[in-house]
């Protein structure tokens, strides 16, 4: 393996987020929802290293199907391209210009998302065609 793959894979970390899916089941803010999806955004990603602090602070927490289908994303960013925030802070919250979309799972599952079959009552990411 080359210098560069084993230094990019030394500063490879995970990351979460929640996003709003829309009617459609698409994000909110454009983006794609499918996993491998690389989610760019100039201005920053938001993102935390722990998934419980996002749903806490983040998410809306409602069951109701009137309220707006919540995601929790786990994505694979690079800690060398941090824009803001930092990593050793209790509660982490920074940005990267990008970030890899590598699973999601859906929070608040309503009725018409639910699985068939016995599950824990989430459902979890699509593969990206191709991937």
């Amino acid at each position: 393996m080359s210098w560069y793959k084993l230094h990019k894979k030394a500063h490879s970390m995970i990351g979460y987020r929640v996003m709003t899916v829309d009617d459609a089941g698409n994000l909110k803010d454009g983006l794609p929802l499918d996993k491998g999806a690389i989610h760019n955004k100039p201005e920053g990603l938001y993102l935390s290293l722990d998934s419980s602090y996002v749903i806490d602070y983040y998410s809306h927490g409602s069951d109701d199907v009137d309220d707006p289908q919540e995601v929790l994303g786990k994505y694979q960013f690079d800690s060398d391209e941090l824009m803001q925030g930092n990593l050793s802070d209790k509660y982490t919250e920074f940005t990267v210009p990008r970030a890899k979309l590598i699973d999601f799972t859906y929070l608040h599952p309503r009725k018409e998302i639910e699985s068939s079959e016995p599950s824990s009552g989430l459902q979890y990411g699509r593969e990206q065609d191709g991937a």
